[in-house]
């Protein structure tokens, strides 16, 4: 993270404002101080961004200016901006305000310095108009003894911000000498050792200088004993305020300029997994607090070193003395929303003083590790909320850190459907394996509505509490349904309904075929089999179309209440569908038969009409269905009309249909039934309602199959007519060329 801040403000020392693609607002604190130098021209300029650490992704806007004689109000004033502008008057120690405005609009001010010299005695020698490279370095770097018995430091280490007019090369050393990149220190020099920085602009023979310091300690004695512990660097000071909750987490990462990662592991004791500190009001007995902290170096033998540092606690908005905080997003329609982006920026967050609301759903009691139950067999106690639209893969990952907390994931057609018991459960985890803090994670969760709202409760184990950290990020996993077979197939997996109302998914391989969510009705091992013609839409016995994908579904136990049915479908099935059918504008016109006896297979009678509960899309690109059904059979999507048996044309209802369609070519077939001979008009229109073509229709009595020439239809979508007495039929036609 920090390689990011760095080339945000080494680009130009000018900076109007940072713009951060921000999808939370994460922890966030400022460096105890900045130094720099008076340029030749008696001016100096400091960018309020060289002072922020922490999660930068989540920043949206950095201002600086000098304090008012009042604490600091919910945004900064007018005189604070992107830049701190400094003259002669200010050489020396100069105490500045520092604000940050997260990505939920919410400004914090921090006290912290600078530090301005006047390294080219331009305020007594006189100034001169020439534009120079200008320095901030970080107003003292830490280091703990190495093993050695040697300490190497790196002047690019002390570096904040800098600038060069000319667009020449920086190179940072310890003098003039573009060799003195490196400083050597040993044992003899434990204690504070004055440094100064070189910015040398090498081709324009450009310099700038700022003087600030080293902090050499022993903390483990490896001077007097010996050891084989790697040394490294630390701010000497950083800043914090505390939030309304009055508790902050710490990150040990955020106290190193540099060399994270590698083989050395950090943290705040010996203990390599302890790389967070926790903060509150009562660490403090008054404010502001400075606090000293040792920051360990652990190789992977387990030798270390240790730099020691502080850090400054503010309580500037007096939280500590109110006892009435309550997260905002305590209750579920005041979930806080967060955008899932392809570079996910953790969001802080608190269950502290949170509360369960009536009705609150939890997941069902289970393994600690599960991806669908918690393990502590409480319930929902000190819960928060956010919610998010799915990413267009329709899959994500989720982690709440810091403390042993408990995640599920829910789908609600509304907030307020979630204390009245219309959530489905998604997914939900109480353990990652192998977390030493009992942390939750939902990894790789497939198969949700892109775009759809969903809701995230997060809780704490056993009614724990405190600051985390939560990341969301698209998991780019793409799930589409099943391409189908002309023999019914099983699904691949048996799905168990277990009465606790999660979306339950049956796939062809990674592909889906359907999506059950129980409603509270334990009906055991479910069964699911679908079948895909190979043909563009089927007809029921009066000659009207349904889709060419069935569905036969049976469980163990039939429900005693309906049951949440969402039925997957590919585009090109649908648009086949709407173009051999009447009243089909969008998945809206779509219905269900189900039939309680049927089984996997075309449509061959009785059922009952089920209309949709609302539709979607999958991936981007092809649909679903909502539905609920009282019971489990074979089920037929269609139009709005309910589908009739060969039997039931028969016994008096007309059954007509034109094949093929689509049609490539200029003859088609009209197929009828009626119950006597009847002279008929068949009329063909185009979308916009012109009258293209007439046909007269003699039917007999019985089935009837009579060539109808259209081959003088360009390629297109047509509304067919068939009128009579007693006779009113219509149908799409799709011509080919």
């Amino acid at each position: 993270m920090y390689s990011l801040y760095r080339a945000l403000v080494f680009t130009s020392l000018f900076v109007i404002s940072i713009s951060f693609s921000a999808y939370g607002a994460g922890i966030i604190s400022v460096k105890d101080g900045i130094a720099t130098s008076l340029q030749p021209n008696g001016q100096a300029s400091v960018p309020a961004s060289c002072f922020v650490i922490g999660e930068l992704c989540s920043v949206e806007e950095v201002r600086i200016g000098f304090p008012g004689p009042d604490a600091p109000g919910p945004q900064p004033p007018p005189t604070a901006g992107p830049a701190l502008a400094l003259d002669c008057s200010h050489v020396g120690f100069n105490v500045v305000r520092a604000w940050v405005r997260n990505a939920l609009g919410q400004w914090t001010a921090y006290e912290t310095a600078v530090l301005l010299q006047d390294n080219f005695d331009v305020c007594q020698g006189g100034t001169f108009p020439l534009e120079a490279p200008s320095l901030q370095a970080n107003l003292g770097l830490a280091y703990g003894i190495d093993g050695s018995g040697e300490t190497v430091l790196r002047a690019s280490d002390f570096v904040a911000a800098y600038s060069l007019p000319n667009g020449g090369t920086p190179l940072f050393s310890f003098s003039q000498s573009p060799a003195d990149s490196l400083l050597t220190l040993t044992c003899a020099d434990i204690g504070t050792i004055p440094v100064s920085i070189y910015l040398l602009d090498i081709p324009t023979g450009g310099l700038a200088v700022t003087y600030t310091y080293a902090l050499l300690n022993d903390e483990t004695g490896l001077c007097t004993s010996g050891g084989a512990g790697s040394s490294f660097p630390v701010y000497n000071g950083l800043v914090y305020v505390l939030p309304p909750e009055g508790q902050i987490a710490l990150r040990v990462e955020d106290f190193l300029p540099c060399c994270s990662g590698g083989d050395i592991t950090y943290a705040f004791s010996p203990n390599p997994a302890d790389n967070l500190y926790f903060i509150d009001c009562d660490d403090a007995v008054f404010f502001p607090a400075n606090i000293t902290l040792p920051i360990y170096g652990i190789g992977p033998d387990g030798s270390y070193s240790v730099s020691s540092t502080y850090f400054v606690l503010h309580d500037s908005y007096d939280y500590c003395t109110q006892s009435s905080f309550v997260p905002a997003n305590d209750d579920a329609c005041n979930a806080i929303a967060i955008e899932v982006g392809p570079s996910p920026c953790p969001m802080a967050g608190t269950n502290f003083n949170a509360t369960a609301q009536a009705g609150e759903p939890a997941p069902p009691d289970g393994d600690c590790q599960s991806e669908e139950a918690w393990c502590d067999g409480q319930g929902a106690e000190n819960s928060v909320w956010f919610s998010f639209e799915a990413p267009p893969s329709g899959s994500i990952t989720i982690r709440a850190n810091y403390f042993n907390t408990q995640l599920a994931l829910w789908e609600a057609d509304s907030c307020q459907a979630i204390t009245a018991g219309g959530a489905i459960l998604v997914a939900a985890n109480d353990d990652i394996p192998g977390s030493s803090r009992g942390e939750a994670m939902l990894n790789s969760i497939r198969c949700l509505v892109p775009g759809k709202t969903y809701y995230l409760q997060v809780d704490g184990f056993n009614g724990e509490s405190g600051p985390f950290e939560l990341l969301l990020e698209d998991a780019g996993l793409a799930c589409g349904p099943g391409e189908g077979y002309m023999d019914c197939t099983d699904a691949s997996n048996t799905p168990i309904a277990s009465g606790a109302n999660i979306w339950r998914h049956a796939f062809d391989g990674g592909r889906l075929i359907a999506s059950i969510a129980d409603g509270g009705n334990p009906m055991g091992a479910i069964r699911v089999q679908y079948q895909v013609n190979n043909g563009d839409v089927r007809l029921d016995g009066a000659g009207a179309p349904y889709l060419d994908r069935n569905w036969a579904i049976s469980t163990e136990q039939q429900p005693l209440s309906p049951v949440r049915l969402r039925l997957y479908f590919t585009a090109e099935e649908f648009q086949s569908l709407q173009a051999a059918a009447t009243g089909i504008d969008t998945p809206a016109g779509l219905a269900l038969t189900r039939v309680p006896e049927g089984e996997c297979g075309p449509y061959t009678g009785g059922g009952e009409l089920i209309n949709q509960e609302g539709f979607g899309q999958i991936n981007e690109t092809d649909y679903y269905v909502d539905f609920l059904t009282p019971g489990f059979s074979a089920f037929y999507l269609h139009g709005p009309e309910p589908l009739i048996s060969t039997l039931e044309a028969a016994q008096g209802k007309t059954a007509i249909r034109i094949v093929p369609n689509p049609l490539q070519g200029g003859v088609a077939v009209l197929e009828a039934a009626v119950e006597g001979m009847l002279e008929a008009n068949l009329l063909i229109y185009s979308t916009s309602g012109q009258a293209v073509g007439q046909q007269r229709i003699v039917l007999q009595k019985g089935q009837n199959r009579l060539p109808v020439t259209l081959g003088s239809l360009q390629p297109g979508v047509y509304i067919l007519k068939l009128t009579g007495p007693g006779l009113s039929w219509s149908s799409r036609l799709v011509a080919l060329r």
